[in-house]
């Protein structure tokens, strides 16, 4: 019995991985092992397609098993593949209506012959046809990455272009800068790239994947934004409002003055009230302990929890200036998600998945994950001094005391792309409209005046080197991104928006090229010099290849 493996790097509607998946084989045939599979022939879309629409149906059946179901919907998509599908549907409607596998399950469902098939008859017959197996458990420290990638003006471009990134997130796992990692880039026609390399967990030996779990903490801000900005569209808040005419609980916020001689913290009133605008461009006044002495030191003194516990207590943190003095990293994209679940009247688990990860095809994305998405989870990693790489198993609070707006959200790299993709075409994607383009316009402007972000000078080095995604250049912040200024050394435009999460996940969004892309990993503590150019390769091999196409 043949089989093969596809490779493809175009975005594929979200599979449920938690879901089992059977492989249909005739019967006697033996799973393949792991090791096998990795010697299977690797062929591309358009080979595949002309091989299975050149096949008779009988000889497709008892002769092929292909790991497919990503490969369907790659072809499906593209009106270069719908011809040589419609062929073959049509001869196996013809020839097979009858046949069955011993198990029972049809091959495929009877189908109306037709001239085409549309994409939805196209996946519900093949589904029976073909069976899947997750591109993960496939490839090990191969790159998830195309032979060919389909553009939407017809052209393709050749794995090769792209081929510094390879090489550059190969090098990172085999000189042990990661355990694993996961980087794709996207234009607002589809994605370009992606790759896979590396392990999960070392210990266990479970591959990376796209459809691996990361904790995204500071890139669920993005997402907090995003509702908050669709509340604002609706005008059920306006932008510039005391945000204590929603939450009474910011009324009268008090400001921290330093500590007096016996320790005990010196507060007084805010000069000024909060606004909308003051928590989504972190120029309230809150601040993290991660980066503060004075919070860190607030903290010890009062027993007030981290943020990072999701517990209610630790919204009684003072602010550290008055709100509109400065821009200070912070807990403010928490109290916009507090914003949204009182405008709502919904939870943000509920929220997001109804108004952004269900028109997003984001299923594998929330706070709340399954015991299935669980066994998904990359396993986090601590630099050692020597350079090494220790596990830092953490377990995932699932009963919180409030969804952390800030930094509570899980996905997959396959499912963040998609949130990115959104915000490159302009606020659409799958199909769906999440916000304006106006709206998204507006995110990409300065909204912090003449003030700038600064550097992010780290208090607690076991979780975060001092932060600046741009030394020597001025930046300011937008709803609710990093803006550069001036062109970026690695080929973003002035003014991309950026940011990053805790565990070395990065992201960029490129408005002038329409570029996007993101990296990750789960590593501590924060902006890794190693990942950090690491990520810097990432962006310069994705606008390269896209210049060679």
């Amino acid at each position: 019995m043949t089989e093969c493996v596809v490779r493809s790097n175009r975005r594929t509607p979200m599979l449920d991985s938690s879901r089992p998946t059977a492989r249909l084989t005739p019967d006697g045939d033996k799973p393949r092992t792991s090791a096998a599979r990795a010697k299977l022939p690797l062929i591309t879309i358009a080979e595949s397609t002309l091989i299975l629409a050149s096949m008779r149906p009988s000889k497709l059946i008892s002769g092929l098993s292909c790991s497919c179901v990503n490969v369907i919907n790659d072809m499906t998509q593209s009106r270069f593949h719908q011809q040589a599908w419609t062929t073959m549907m049509q001869s196996i409607a013809i020839d097979n209506r009858s046949s069955r596998f011993r198990t029972g399950h049809p091959i495929l469902m009877e189908l109306p012959m037709t001239q085409s098939f549309s994409r939805r008859d196209i996946l519900k017959s093949a589904s029976g046809l073909l069976a899947a197996a997750t591109m993960g458990g496939l490839l090990d420290k191969r790159a998830v990455a195309a032979d060919v990638t389909p553009r939407a003006s017809g052209k393709y471009i050749p794995n090769h272009a792209f081929a510094p990134v390879d090489r550059a997130l190969q090098q990172a796992v085999d000189r042990k800068t990661v355990a694993g990692v996961v980087a794709l880039g996207a234009t607002d026609k589809g994605i370009v790239y992606q790759g896979a390399f590396g392990k999960a967990d070392l210990d266990a030996g479970t591959p990376i994947s796209m459809d691996s779990v990361f904790w995204l903490l500071s890139m669920s801000k993005a997402i907090t934004a995003t509702a908050c900005m669709q509340l604002i569209e609706q005008g059920k808040l306006q932008i510039d409002q005391p945000a204590s005419q929603v939450l009474p609980e910011l009324k009268a916020p008090m400001v921290l003055d330093g500590f007096d001689a016996a320790g005990k913290p010196k507060l007084r009133p805010s000069k000024r009230p909060i606004t909308v605008r003051h928590l989504l461009t972190h120029t309230s006044g809150y601040t993290y302990p991660v980066w503060s002495e004075n919070i860190l030191q607030y903290e010890k003194v009062t027993g007030m929890p981290d943020i990072a516990y999701s517990m209610n207590g630790a919204f009684t943190a003072p602010l550290e200036f008055d709100p509109g003095d400065r821009w200070e990293y912070g807990i403010s994209l928490d109290w916009v998600g507090k914003l949204v679940e009182a405008v709502s009247d919904q939870s943000l688990e509920v929220y997001f998945r109804e108004k952004i990860f269900n028109p997003l095809g984001m299923g594998n994305s929330g706070f709340l994950i399954s015991s299935a998405q669980k066994k998904r989870v990359a396993t986090m990693y601590n630099r050692q001094p020597d350079g090494s790489l220790k596990s830092a198993p953490f377990e995932m609070n699932q009963r919180p005391e409030f969804f952390s707006g800030g930094g509570g959200l899980f996905s997959t790299p396959r499912d963040y792309m998609a949130f990115l993709q959104m915000l490159v075409r302009g606020g659409t994607f799958n199909g769906s409209r999440i916000l304006k383009p106006e709206t998204v316009a507006m995110m990409f402007k300065n909204q912090i005046g003449d003030l700038n972000v600064v550097e992010m000078k780290s208090a607690q080095p076991a979780y975060s080197n001092s932060f600046d995604e741009f030394p020597g250049m001025g930046h300011k912040w937008g709803l609710s991104f990093d803006l550069n200024t001036q062109p970026g050394p690695h080929g973003r435009s002035a003014g991309s928006g950026s940011w990053a999460g805790l565990l070395n996940c990065y992201y960029w969004i490129d408005p002038v090229k329409h570029v996007t892309g993101a990296l990750f990993t789960q590593l501590l503590p924060f902006f890794d010099e190693r990942v950090v150019n690491l990520w810097g390769q990432v962006e310069e091999g994705i606008y390269g290849g896209l210049r060679r196409s």
